[in-house]
């Protein structure tokens, strides 16, 4: 096996996959958004619970 035959192997897959991605649009960025904004707020009411706490 040759290092050109792994290329040409990766090379087929990321083809494959950015073609799903090219089919499903604005999908996959509108859920890293939703996922994004999720994190956001669930850190920010940590960071608010935490600032509450007493200092030992």
């Amino acid at each position: 096996m040759k290092f050109d035959d792994i290329l040409y192997a990766l090379e087929s897959v990321f083809q494959f996959s950015f073609s799903i991605l090219e089919w499903l649009g604005n999908i996959p960025n509108i859920l890293f958004l939703i996922i994004g904004f999720i994190a956001a707020t669930i850190w920010t009411l940590q960071l608010v619970k935490y600032s509450k706490e007493p200092n030992n």
